[in-house]
Parts: structure tokens; sequence; C-alpha cells
């Protein structure tokens, strides 16, 4: 199956400073050129119309790396990627109030939440909102998680594909604002061990 060894992932990344008033967006890896050509859309317009979560079927939920306990952010950044989006998104602050629940279907401005650090968007975030992505490559290397090695892989070929160049922020070994940038093509590189079989990849099985 592959393995990588956590120096190859030290020599292609770089410590930089994140800025502290970014948002995130949770999605899933098979996402990545959708959200890049059509933005971040509320459930209304995707096919899954169902209203579970906080949000509803109309607003799109982000996060900030806030101080606090129940934290969105800390559950989502171990699943998969974040969408890194500009600080100056038009965002609507949540509030843990059950007056607030009354509203958490509708279209109205009062939204609900039961995480600290929620925000939600109305309707769309536009692709030019997006700023980078942000994973955790370091820590899944160090776990042996073989299949978000692979799907992150598979993200980057797709973002080459799209001629998108954003950067890629391994948060893995964050201290403050300090973090990591992950050289794309480096990570192609030390990554062939994990390339998926060429039969499944004929099939569209993404591993």
């Amino acid at each position: 199956m592959g393995t990588i060894d956590l120096k190859d992932i030290e020599q292609i990344e770089k410590e930089v400073i994140k800025n502290p008033d970014w948002y995130y967006h949770g999605y899933d890896f098979a996402s990545t050129s959708d959200i890049l050509k059509e933005g971040i859309l509320a459930r209304k317009y995707l096919s899954c119309l169902d209203e579970d979560g906080l949000n509803g079927k109309h607003y799109v939920s982000v996060a900030k790396d806030v101080e606090g306990k129940n934290k969105a952010l800390t559950r989502y950044k171990h699943q998969g990627p974040l969408a890194i989006l500009n600080e100056n998104l038009r965002v609507i602050e949540c509030k843990h109030s059950k007056f607030y629940e009354l509203f958490r279907y509708t279209m109205l401005p009062l939204r609900y939440t039961h995480w600290s650090d929620e925000y939600q968007v109305f309707s769309k975030i536009k692709p030019n909102k997006i700023i980078g992505f942000e994973c955790m490559a370091y820590l899944w290397a160090k776990e042996g998680n073989i299949a978000l090695l692979r799907r992150l892989r598979t993200m980057i070929e797709a973002m080459q594909k799209l001629d998108c160049d954003l950067p890629m922020y391994d948060f893995s070994r964050q201290e403050g604002n300090d973090v990591h940038e992950l050289d794309k093509k480096g990570y192609l590189e030390v990554t062939k061990s994990l390339k998926p079989d060429d039969l499944l990849s004929a099939l569209g099985i993404i591993l």
C-alpha cells in the first residue's frame, strides 16, 4: 500500500504565518473541482435536499479559529480538507439560543448553533472567496492514514487540472498562528507509492 516518511513531509513544507481572521469550510475531497468552479453552495442548490445540520438549506456553515470549547473547526479538520475563506467574507454570527433554534430551517438571519465557532453565509460562497486549503498531512502520515493521504493526492491532481495554484496549508504542527505550507508538487513526488492502482483509477474508484 505504501507509506510516507515524516521526514519527507518535513522537507516539502515551510513554516508560514496564518491569518487569524480567516474562515474555514469543511467539505469532501471529491467536491474540490465543484467548489473551485461553482463556489460553495447551500443545500437548496444541491441534489441532496435534506435539512440535517444547523444551517438548514439556505445557509453555508463556516468556522473561525477562535478560543473556546466545543469547536466545529477541531472536529472538521481531522476528517478531511478545509477551504480557507477570505476574512472579508460576509457572515452571520450564530448563537446558542433556543429562540434562534426556532428559525433554523428558515431564510431569516437568526442563526442557531451549538458550536462556539460557527458562522453562516447566506446561499453561496463565490469561488473568488476561496484563498487556499487546509489539510493535516503530517498528522495523517504520522497516523499511517493512507486513505486520507491518497485523497489529498487526488485533490491536488484535480487542482492541477484546473490550473489552480491556491496554497495548501498543513495545520498539523500549528503553534499559535505558525503553520506550514505544503509544496503540492513535492507532495505528489513523495506520495508516488500511494498512487491508486491503474485499474481502480479507470473505474473511477478513489481510495
